[in-house]
């Protein structure tokens, strides 16, 4: 329990700052450094079936942090390579944090009520800050509309001290939120569930930031792609786009590649350095040493200051917590809508054609039935680790039923009961969505890193946890095949800016 207030307090005084906390002569005292000693030593402590040996994340973040040096070392500046190593370490810290001490769901619950606070902070200070009649302050800012007039933009502090960044953290938070709802208790989900989301909602449209209205909808066509349709999802998105649009989200800007064209100049820019120094950028926090403006898009950044390695390491923390978070929240999802089977025990075994076509299963991501979600489902989650009869067929590559039993540290045994698969998987779906906005909003963001993408890749790994000590028959990702997915994620991402760019170019923006 100390791992878990420790690290509380140490995503506290980050998000607040310790100047905000305990006065502006705190800066001068270290306060993270001096947190971060024991959170640490607790976390030792709590090493014990964490599984963090096991997590492609745990050798990802190194290889993110020897890059992060490297890049900075090369252009000749090693104190900078220092500094560079000590603005990175809180961000790495966080994550095997979160990883480590948290546990349960009520623990989950007590890190997403604390950025709710951290949330609702700001937007109340920004408001009190409004009135003084300034045009700048500490939560807000201002900016001009294409008619002239004045805008105000709400912001926080520290790593969130942007009206983007700000954007992109409330849009973490407003899935997480959903942690509190419980089935059937109306008044009380308004209460601890409605309500705190408005109050999100409404400090996200006081951000004015595009960025974060394109990736609101496009969390939302995640949200209710399987609900209504992926089609009718995508019409809501667009419709909700025009309608926020036309309700002043943006603060009278357009959407619109016109609008753009520096952003596009800046992306521009940034993949000629990734062509001048492809393997490890030209230095971590340098992108506006080499272009007038920043690129607005993480994944630009990450490749132009750290190279393609620095983006592969990057992806390698992000892309193994979606894939666990999936994982878990596709568990035992039947293939077809409201399938009837006569027979139940059909549920044991993969249809013939996710045998033996390529798909999501060959890169880590689980076929649809995984497991039983029929008649005798209780029985076999009893079953499931005792029993290799009872596990489903083992999909192409992974590992076969007997060894996967087997793959449970001492802390890390099935313990049936303590939580039920279907809250599993909506927490996991949750996960999944917050890192849906948190990614949507990156690609119009300039920072390189994020608490945020850090503490819910945490929480991801927390949530793969409790699943496999429900019984829940997942295993991690084969390094090899991390190491396939991260690179072709990688090439991915760069091909995708190159191609936008392509497309802005021809159609003469």
């Amino acid at each position: 329990m100390l791992g878990v207030f420790f690290t509380l307090l140490y995503i506290l005084v980050a998000y607040i700052t310790p100047a905000a906390i305990f006065g502006p002569e705190a800066g001068s005292y270290h306060v993270e450094e001096i947190l971060a000693v024991p959170t640490i030593l607790c976390s030792i402590f709590a090493l014990g079936g964490s599984g963090i040996s096991r997590m492609n994340q745990t050798y990802a973040a190194l290889g993110l942090t020897a890059s992060i040096v490297i890049s900075v070392a090369l252009t000749g500046w090693l104190s900078g390579a220092e500094a560079a190593l000590l603005g990175f370490l809180p961000f790495l810290l966080t994550f095997f944090f979160v990883a480590i001490n948290f546990k349960t769901k009520r623990q989950l619950q007590v890190l997403v009520a604390l950025l709710f606070f951290v949330a609702v902070f700001a937007i109340v200070q920004s408001q009190l800050d409004e009135k003084s009649g300034l045009l700048q302050g500490n939560y807000f800012m201002s900016m001009k509309g294409k008619t002239g007039e004045i805008f105000y933009r709400i912001r926080g502090l520290g790593e969130i001290n942007d009206p983007n960044d700000f954007g992109q953290f409330l849009l973490c938070v407003i899935p997480a939120m959903f942690l509190f709802w419980v089935k059937g208790k109306a008044f009380l989900n308004i209460v601890r569930v409605y309500i705190p989301v408005a109050i999100l909602l409404c400090g996200l449209f006081l951000t004015h930031s595009r960025g974060a209205m394109l990736a609101l909808a496009l969390t939302l066509v995640a949200a209710f792609r399987r609900k209504i349709g992926i089609v009718r999802s995508l019409i809501t998105g667009g419709v909700l786009i025009v309608g926020l649009q036309a309700a002043g989200f943006t603060g009278g800007r357009d959407v619109s590649a016109a609008d753009g064209a520096d952003r596009m100049g800046a992306w521009g820019a940034g993949l000629d350095m990734i062509k001048a120094h492809p393997i490890f950028g030209v230095g971590s926090g340098q992108f506006r040493d080499h272009y007038y403006m920043t690129a607005h898009n993480t994944i630009v950044i990450l490749a132009a200051e750290l190279g393609v390695v620095g983006l592969f390491f990057w992806l390698g923390i992000v892309v193994p917590s979606l894939r666990d978070a999936w994982v878990v929240s596709e568990y035992g999802r039947e293939t077809t809508k409201d399938k009837k089977v006569d027979n139940p025990a059909e549920f044991n075994r993969l249809p013939s054609s996710a045998a033996s076509s390529p798909g999501l299963a060959d890169f880590g991501f689980p076929a649809r039935n995984l497991a039983l979600e029929g008649p005798n489902h209780a029985l076999q989650r009893q079953t499931m680790v005792a029993s290799s009869s009872t596990m489903p067929l083992a999909i192409p590559g992974t590992p076969a039923p007997s060894t996967i039993k087997n793959d449970y540290s001492r802390f890390d045994r099935p313990q049936p009961g303590t939580l039920e698969m279907e809250e599993i998987r909506r927490i996991a779906t949750l996960i999944i969505l917050s890192y849906v906005g948190m990614l949507a909003a990156g690609w119009f963001l300039s920072r390189a890193h994020a608490f945020s993408i850090f503490i819910f890749a945490g929480m991801a790994e927390v949530i793969f946890r409790m699943a496999r000590q429900n019984g829940m028959d997942v295993s991690y990702l084969p390094p090899s095949r991390a190491f396939k997915i991260t690179a072709i994620c990688t090439v991915a991402m760069v091909t995708a800016v190159w191609v936008i760019l392509r497309l802005t170019h021809l159609l003469g923006g």
